[in-house]
Parts: structure tokens; sequence; C-alpha cells
């Protein structure tokens, strides 16, 4: 709902409108319930029921959607699968403006997007363009993740 002025629900091509904004998914969304939603500044995020994970947005700024930046996947304006995470079972993201996490039917974290103050948890300064794994979290099994512009949180599932 609202303006959106930054592209965040895909309405690619039209002119920024108050009110509900529908949003066409790739193949493999269409059926049932999708699992989880994100959405921060400029860009939006959507979990299938069977864990696939589909991005969009006003930009692909340090990767921040996931998708490769090489014009070969659909426009950032468009949903777009990222194929990084096809084989896993995601079961929750989260998004900032400049980042996302993504966390697996195993526990396992992944963050994509622009690094420079540490929040993707892959060393002080490192961006990274496709998810990869948090090392620091291996072996943790967490349950939910969230972001910040300058932070990503985890919570396990002991607590």
């Amino acid at each position: 709902l609202g303006s959106d002025l930054r592209g965040s629900t895909s309405d690619a091509g039209l002119p920024p409108s108050p009110g509900p904004h529908l949003t066409a998914l790739p193949e493999g969304f269409r059926a049932g319930p999708q699992r989880a939603l994100a959405a921060s500044d400029g860009l939006s995020a959507v979990v299938s029921a069977c864990g696939l994970l589909c991005t969009w947005g006003s930009d692909n700024a340090f990767g921040r959607l996931g998708r490769p930046t090489d014009g070969e996947e659909a426009p950032p304006g468009l949903p777009g699968l990222v194929g990084a995470l096809q084989g896993l079972d995601v079961v929750q993201v989260a998004a900032s403006a400049t980042h996302m996490a993504a966390v697996d039917a195993q526990g396992a974290v992944l963050t994509w997007g622009k690094g420079s103050l540490g929040q993707l948890g892959h060393g002080p300064r490192a961006h990274a363009e496709a998810p990869a794994q948090v090392a620091g979290l291996k072996g943790r099994a967490v349950a939910e993740v969230a972001c910040g512009e300058a932070f990503t949180v985890a919570v396990t599932r002991r607590g």
C-alpha cells in the first residue's frame, strides 16, 4: 500500500499511485500460500510455499537483491528468483534498504548486499552480490533473522 516511489511493489513502468498493488510473481510462486514476506526501502522479497525466494526492487546496488547484476536475469524492478538459493528450503527472509538475510530449514543463515559495516557477517567491509552462508552462525540452528541498515540479528531455535 502507498505511493511506492522506490519500486518496492513492482508496478514496473506504471506511475506511482496510492492503494494496493498486485505483483505478478514468477512460476513456482503461483500455487498455494506464500511462506514469508519482507520489504524495506526500495525492495521486496517473498518466500514460496516450497522454499523458493523471489526478490525485486528499485535497483540491485551492492547485489542487495541477491540476483546477478549482468542483466541475464529479470530486471531489478520485476520479481526474479534468487538462483543461488535454489535447492535450499528457505523458510524466512528479512530485509533492510541495503542488504537481505534468509534462513533455510536447517537453520543456516545466508546474507547478501552491502556489508561495509559488517552487517552481513562476512567481515568488516565485505559486500556480497550473491547469498553466502554466515560462517559464524554455522551449526547454531537459527530460527529467525531481522535486518536493520547497519546490522543483522538472529534468534536460534534454542532461544
